[in-house]
């Protein structure tokens, strides 16, 4: 699942939700596409200009 929400504000808006912003919270999102379904990340679409860092690995 894919949106072109930077995954900081997707962390902003899930701690406004949980009432959360503890420095140690664990907060995890995913999205599913029904309630039986494996939880998916969410996957931001990358900028056209990034710096030099890994910002997804895909693996098999």
């Amino acid at each position: 699942f894919y949106t072109t929400v930077q995954p900081e504000t997707l962390l902003e808006r899930c701690e406004e939700t949980l009432g959360v912003n503890h420095e140690f919270a664990d907060i995890t999102y995913f999205a599913a596409d029904h309630r039986f379904s494996y939880n998916h990340t969410i996957w931001s679409n990358d900028p056209e200009v990034q710096s030099n860092r890994i910002s997804k690995v895909i693996a098999f």
